[in-house]
């Protein structure tokens, strides 16, 4: 009798100390799946740097000088830029108000549930694009104030108006005002204060500083929303979103800064700035991220941020800004609900996937409660 419960007891302690595989099993595959996260947070950032940089740099190497480029030449060149940005607008467009709105109001009703019936949801999305659009009129003011007056805020993408830049135009108008991608100059009926060659100076260089820093000011919170992914799937299909205009707008910048006289080192400092600012927001998102852990309502409010963001960008930074190019409205509209209906179709397609792989991880919760259940049964009898 007493070996039969000696025996119990070496049995029971066995268990102990080597614990059932399958438990073993879904401990290392929780583990996986985190690293498996942790990975595409660094690979996903790092291929957007490289990637930008590429395309940011081509001009240097297949831009010809402006006068050897034929006028159907330039338009044809505007209007595909113009059609790629367009795209990439609905791409973000529907990745704000498809993907991370929603996934921030899920955090909202978690916390707040029935108490309250004000919308936190819409309200942060909103502080987030007025933080962005306030971030923006600072920068434009601390660093263009003096280069111009009683301007408007058109942009265009189109060639011309970069090879405007290269016939010495600027000479002849002091009134200039640089603006987002490259140097806008206004006609302007009345004569201005500055003169020629402030003018001239000042198209390198405030054109040039204006143009990276409010360009980057962006891309660090298009990397923020990149950072507080919490699935790999949803951390790629962020990123493919965010290079689809991100690259169009480093190759415009590019060759804004190519035509203009600028000389290689100066046009690579720039793209490397504007290239790095992505990774440095995803980095900041995931630092955040790894912070608070998993208080679902920082997240929500992240992710509210971060699609106020986007759709600023979207409307101000994207699709406001072809309105001034030679690209037909109907071919602009066709553009953007291409690229929101193939964001649409990833969307569905990321989110089947992240549906199996969460019954796939509930059924192993289930499995592993049962093992132990199994062993404490065993133990007893």
């Amino acid at each position: 009798m007493r070996s039969s419960t000696s025996s119990q007891e070496d049995t029971l302690m066995k268990n102990v100390r080597d614990p059932p595989k399958r438990t073993k099993m879904s401990s290392a595959h929780s583990a996986g799946s985190l690293a498996e996260l942790d990975v595409s947070k660094i690979l996903a950032p790092l291929l957007l740097f490289c990637l930008t940089m590429a395309f940011g740099l081509c001009p240097i190497l297949i831009v010809k000088p402006p006068q050897k480029k034929t006028a159907a030449s330039q338009t044809h060149n505007s209007k595909l830029i113009a059609f790629t940005a367009c795209v990439g607008g609905g791409v973000l467009f529907a990745t704000a108000l498809i993907h991370i709105i929603p996934e921030a109001r899920a955090g909202f009703e978690h916390h707040v549930h029935d108490h309250t019936t004000f919308p936190w949801t819409e309200f942060v999305v909103c502080v987030g694009f007025l933080i962005v659009y306030l971030f923006d009129e600072i920068v434009h003011a601390c660093l263009g104030h003096k280069s111009h007056v009683n301007e408007d805020h058109g942009h265009s993408h189109s060639p011309q108006v970069i090879q405007c830049a290269t016939n010495g135009e600027q000479a002849n108008n002091p009134n200039i005002k640089p603006y987002s991608h490259f140097t806008v100059f206004n006609q302007m009926e009345s004569g201005g204060s500055v003169n020629a060659a402030e003018a001239k100076a000042s198209t390198v260089s405030i054109g040039g500083l204006i143009t990276v820093a409010a360009l980057s000011f962006h891309s660090i919170f298009e990397g923020l929303s990149l950072g507080v992914q919490l699935t790999p799937a949803r951390t790629w299909l962020l990123t493919l979103a965010i290079a689809t205009h991100k690259l169009a707008i480093a190759f415009v910048v590019g060759f804004g800064l190519c035509v203009s006289g600028n000389g290689k080192m100066y046009v690579l400092v720039n793209i490397f700035i504007f290239s790095i600012m992505s990774p440095m927001g995803a980095s900041i998102g995931a630092l955040a991220q790894s912070v608070i852990k998993e208080n679902t309502l920082v997240v929500a409010i992240l992710n509210g941020i971060a699609a106020g963001t986007l759709l600023f960008v979207t409307f101000f930074e994207v699709l406001q800004k072809q309105k001034n190019t030679s690209l037909h409205g109907l071919l602009q509209l066709t553009a953007v609900v291409l690229g929101f209906g193939i964001m649409l179709g990833l969307g569905r397609l990321v989110a089947v996937l992240s549906q199996d792989q969460e019954l796939e991880e509930s059924v192993r919760r289930i499995q592993v409660p049962s093992d132990e259940h199994k062993m404490s049964i065993f133990a007893v009898t």
